[in-house]
């Protein structure tokens, strides 16, 4: 089931952070807003633009500031990542609404989106060459959740291929914005092994 984890007690505990230390050296999943961040962060970061500020919703962590802890995170537990590509197509419509929202009636809007499409071509290469993208098994019992509990208006394929994926894996972390209640009484996903790193708590903390 999933490890009732503090990522508040990880950075402050030393005790507490070497017991759950062997979950971010194994598997490091990062969610849809998780490679939205590392994706629009970089991009900003190294282009000097701030597509980060068109998703209004998210403004909590989705900032320069929370993609620095996120990328100094994973850099130092060194945990493989693994980045599924229904993660990736459900991230790209966000990263283009962010870039619209943000410089939609921009003079160079153009040239921003020239510069973007060429830089995510180079960053998709890059985590591809990195990372493994793994397909979703269709026959692995997520689906049959799906069609047993009714959970399509809970979860979203991306999450679903994470869950399918990690259940596959002793030791997961997975990066996201959400806690994956899946009842209206607040019941929690049961993920083997799997502990869950919320970003707008990351984003409070000093790594």
């Amino acid at each position: 089931m999933t490890v009732e984890f503090s990522l508040y007690e990880f950075c402050k505990d030393f005790r507490y952070r070497r017991r759950f230390k062997k979950y971010l050296k194994k598997n490091i999943f990062l969610d849809t807003f998780a490679f939205c961040l590392i994706i629009l962060g970089k991009f900003d970061y190294t282009q000097k633009y701030n597509t980060l500020a068109g998703d209004q919703n998210n403004h909590i962590f989705m900032n320069i500031s929370t993609y620095k802890k996120l990328i100094r995170f994973v850099e130092i537990y060194k945990g493989r990542l693994i980045i599924t590509p229904e993660v990736v197509s459900e991230s790209l419509r966000h990263i283009f609404e962010a870039i619209e929202n943000k410089y939609g009636f921009a003079s160079n809007k153009k040239q921003i989106e020239g510069e973007f499409a060429d830089f995510l071509q180079d960053e998709i290469k890059l985590f591809h060459e990195k990372h493994p993208l793994i397909k979703e098994t269709l026959t692995h019992n997520w689906i049959k959740e799906i069609e047993h509990h009714k959970l399509r208006d809970r979860f979203e394929i991306g999450e679903l291929s994470i869950f399918v994926e990690s259940d596959k894996c002793k030791y997961n972390a997975i990066i996201t914005k959400d806690l994956y209640k899946k009842n209206k009484k607040g019941e929690y996903c049961n993920l083997q092994d799997t502990i869950i790193i919320q970003l707008n708590i990351l984003s409070t903390i000093s790594l």
